[in-house]
């Protein structure tokens, strides 16, 4: 769906919206490219406010910066009414110095430091109970060092180690949508950026099918 300019946004996101409710159903696993992190909040909200929803959000960034109240890339989570019975987490969170009243717009987050306890805190909410489980991948959660390709790169990010972690354990709650955005082609001379996202996919869609079979 092309975006043109800002003065158009609010038409993009609708498409967006459209476009997403009339795939949604009928698919075993969707996945979402966008390039501003801002593409993604129509698929946020068709879950998130309806009950019995999770959205598991890994980002540099918790993305409810004020931005004189517009909705923008940087704050476009606050915009969103969360059911009493969906759940949105962040996990890779470095800004630490900013947001400290994030329970506010998140059910719960977790620093890049508390790998550990987001296991805990997934195992503990059982994820299969919910309806449907998105997985959105802000590239910048990624340590540079791993995945340097996008433009809002920041360091001590999630490292190739946890990375295979976490994506070991996620194949295995069998999520319904997985989303990228953020990613810089321009940055990405030699197409390694976008093979490591196919390599993610791959991973995804093999070990998926292993845990439905």
């Amino acid at each position: 769906i092309p975006y043109h300019d800002d003065s158009s946004a609010d038409i993009y996101l609708s498409e967006v919206y459209s476009s997403f409710k009339k795939c949604f159903k009928g698919h075993d696993i969707i996945f979402i490219f966008g390039g501003n992190h801002l593409s993604i909040q129509p698929i946020y909200k068709y879950l998130l406010e309806k009950p019995n929803n999770f959205v598991l959000n890994l980002d540099a960034h918790r993305d409810i910066y004020t931005s004189n109240n517009t909705l923008t890339h940087g704050s476009f989570i606050k915009y969103i009414k969360i059911d009493n019975h969906s759940k949105l987490v962040n996990f890779g969170y470095r800004d630490y110095l900013e947001h400290k009243k994030d329970t506010n717009y998140f059910n719960k987050t977790f620093s890049i430091f508390e790998f550990d306890r987001l296991i805990k805190y997934l195992n503990g909410i059982q994820l299969g109970s919910f309806n449907t489980m998105l997985v959105d991948i802000d590239v910048d959660v990624f340590d540079p060092s791993v995945f340097p390709y996008s433009s809002t790169n920041m360091a001590m990010g999630m490292g190739l180690a946890t990375t295979q972690e976490l994506f070991f354990y996620l194949s295995q709650k069998l999520p319904k949508i997985i989303s990228f955005s953020e990613y810089s082609p321009v940055l990405d001379h030699r197409n390694i950026g976008i093979e490591f996202i196919y390599k993610l996919i791959e991973f995804l869609i093999c070990n998926t099918s292993k845990s439905v079979q």
